[in-house]
């Protein structure tokens, strides 16, 4: 079945994945299988769940762990139309879902997010410009006002490493403005 991997998140031996249209893809990385035939070394994760709402209409575009809630944030791209969804489900011991029921879900007023994070007492979300303009990292505390930061250019899913975002870039072998492969990039968390 083809698919495509939108965003990825990491909880102790889980890794999620989003399938855009599928869901969510669970995989046991204590169970990677390495292989060899001929001299030439594979490794394979195991899928061990999958999870797809009832109704079927969120889409998959990228997921990030919210550590202070316990739970997996995962969230939609919407192209040029605001009204992108978010939703958090608990996370019970071991990475997986706690429960079928979704704890939060928030509609966004903001289009193309390809990221989002949650910090203490605020939302950070990433907002692609496609291949040449910076990106806008909307810090969202929760009420309604918001801040707009720039962000990378073609900067996509984004994950919390302690006081810092890591992201990585969506447009590789780009040649104007400068040439990029795709890359990892580190960022200080924006405050509150």
């Amino acid at each position: 079945m083809r698919s495509h991997a939108g965003g990825l998140a990491w909880c102790e031996d889980r890794l999620y994945v989003c399938d855009t249209k599928a869901g969510l893809r669970v995989f046991d990385l204590a169970g990677i299988v390495r292989t060899a035939a001929a001299g030439d070394e594979r490794y394979a994760v195991p899928e061990v769940a999958r999870y797809r709402p009832a109704g079927g209409k969120l889409r998959f575009s990228f997921a990030s762990v919210d550590e202070a809630a316990g739970g997996l944030l995962v969230g939609e791209y919407t192209d040029r139309e605001p009204g992108a969804r978010l939703v958090r489900w608990p996370l019970a011991p071991g990475g997986m879902l706690a429960q079928e029921a979704a704890t939060a879900a928030w509609v966004t007023a903001h289009a193309n997010l390809q990221g989002a994070a949650a910090l203490p007492g605020r939302l950070v979300l990433a907002e692609s410009r496609g291949a040449r303009l910076p990106g806008r990292l909307h810090v969202v505390p929760y009420d309604d006002t918001s801040r707009v930061e720039r962000w990378a250019v073609g900067g996509e899913d984004i994950a919390v490493a302690g006081e810092a975002l890591l992201s990585l870039s969506e447009h590789p072998d780009f040649l104007r403005p400068l040439a990029r492969r795709r890359t990892v990039f580190r960022a200080a968390a924006p405050p509150g």
